[in-house]
């Protein structure tokens, strides 16, 4: 749903694993996102039973790419398979890390302040929403308005397959702003032809 949990709990956590002989996997996919991070890949040097997995697409919006890593003390060498990073990605990734603070830091404030365009008028239009820290809003409403805004060309993530969500609950991501003003004008019809 795109809560943060904090990385505080998650070291208590580790150590208490330790203890009990189990392992933390934590997916880091979406931390670029993040204003304050709570990454564990520091800390992932330090414990043997922590891995902490990266998908760096997901930020660059390359997800056809498939460029990630896997951080842990840990030896796993011969358990995870690899594959050779195309030159395609190898210089996208190559260009945004030259970047990267800057792009992030462009990217998190663009994700906020379309966040908040679109949670008023998700409020304006008595949608229900869940915050989230990531460049995405998770939705609940009425199971018909996937179908309703697909007939308008907009396809929003059904989230019923998720347990423990259930029909009615939807993901919207935030994209450009011309796109964001489309679709709230899609979801403003909607809303009014169905009510």
């Amino acid at each position: 749903m795109g809560y943060l949990v904090k990385r505080d709990y998650l070291l208590m956590l580790v150590e208490e694993l330790r203890r009990c002989g189990g392992i933390l996997i934590v997916d880091e996919s979406f931390m670029d996102f993040v204003r304050n991070r709570e990454s564990l890949i520091r800390d992932s040097l330090s414990y043997d039973n922590v891995f902490v997995v990266k998908s760096y697409t997901k930020f660059l919006a390359i997800p056809g790419l498939r460029v990630g890593a896997i951080y842990t003390k840990a030896d796993i060498e011969h358990l995870v398979p690899t594959w050779p990073v195309n030159s395609i990605a190898e210089y996208a990734v190559s260009k945004y890390m030259k970047q990267a603070n800057g792009f992030r830091e462009s990217t998190i404030s663009y994700i906020e302040n379309e966040k908040a365009r679109l949670t008023k008028v998700l409020n304006e239009l008595g949608i229900n929403y869940y915050d989230s820290v990531t460049h995405y809003l998770v939705i609940r409403h009425q199971p018909w308005l996937g179908e309703e805004l697909l007939k308008l060309n907009f396809l929003i993530r059904d989230l019923s397959n998720v347990p423990p969500l259930t029909r009615g609950f939807f993901r919207v991501s935030i994209r450009s702003r011309d796109i964001n003003d489309l679709f709230l004008n899609a979801l403003s019809r909607v809303i009014q032809i169905k009510h």
